[in-house]
């Protein structure tokens, strides 16, 4: 055989075993893991709710969820870049007169609740309603 066969032979066979045969087990190791973990459990919420609907015993199993916004959705809004991340959350206090102009006070909180909900409203129109909560996002 000529040297540039075997070069190539061996460039390929190598290229098989160490590049190609790795990437195949991470692929079929991450499919087997999610098809095994088809069950809710305590970790749900560091996923997206699209993910959190195919997981039995959910409380968004087997529902549709809306992958864009409309005026008049009710949305939730939660925080990506640090674990674990919170949910906006309004409260019913304002912020004292000179902090913040009077406007309601909101935080991130690790828990779903009723204040979590958002409803998106076209500026200064009040015909969108919801009885998902009173919270606006204008």
């Amino acid at each position: 055989t000529k040297p540039w066969d075997l070069f190539l032979r061996h460039f390929l066979s190598r290229a098989a075993c160490l590049i190609a045969l790795p990437i195949l087990l991470y692929v079929c190791l991450f499919q087997l893991h999610f098809s095994i973990l088809t069950k809710s459990g305590p970790g749900d919420g560091y996923y997206s709710p699209l993910y959190q609907s195919t997981l039995e015993g959910n409380y968004l199993h087997d529902k549709d969820i809306a992958l864009d916004a409309a005026y008049g959705s009710v949305v939730t809004l939660k925080g990506f870049q640090s674990v674990p991340c919170g949910y906006l959350h309004s409260h019913w206090d304002l912020y004292p007169h000179g902090v913040g102009a009077q406007q309601q006070m909101i935080s991130a909180y690790q828990h779903r609740d009723d204040n979590n909900k958002f409803i998106i409203k076209r500026w200064k129109d009040e015909s969108v309603n919801s009885s998902h909560g009173d919270q606006d996002l204008v």
